[in-house]
């Protein structure tokens, strides 16, 4: 095992449990599973899907194409419907345009400012904007 596990992360659902559980045996038979359980975790890897692993795939399924973004934003108010715990997380990915790993950060870091007291160490109110190079 060479310790890069970040070509699970590129495969679908399915395929990643797969190699994952595949990974897990060769592991445990070749005595090196506590480093696999650590290397798992490092990588952020999980055993299991998600609703925001579910929500993030389905956005980004969706080209430039005017009639796939139609579907996608009947299928967006569909879900700020069902699953109001998602609704303005979904706003923000539509709102800022980030790419996946950007938003997902910049929503973890507002939240966490934002419980501390310091989000205007980020917001900068006067311009109306995010600073995120500033982290």
């Amino acid at each position: 095992m060479n310790g890069d596990l970040s070509i699970l992360k590129t495969l679908p659902d399915g395929q990643r449990l797969n190699a994952m559980k595949a990974l897990s045996a060769y592991a445990k038979f070749s005595g090196s599973y506590e480093q696999y359980k650590r290397l798992i975790k490092a990588f952020g890897l999980k055993w299991s899907v998600n609703n925001d692993d579910i929500i993030i795939s389905r956005l980004l399924k969706y080209s430039s194409n005017s009639e796939t973004q139609s579907e996608l934003f009947d299928w967006i108010q569909k879900v700020r419907s069902q699953i109001p715990a998602f609704k303005i997380f979904m706003d923000f990915i539509i709102a800022t345009g980030l790419r996946l790993d950007e938003v997902i950060n910049s929503y973890k870091l507002i939240v966490d400012l934002s419980r501390k007291g310091k989000l205007c160490e980020y917001y900068n109110s006067e311009r109306q904007v995010l600073e995120h190079f500033r982290f």
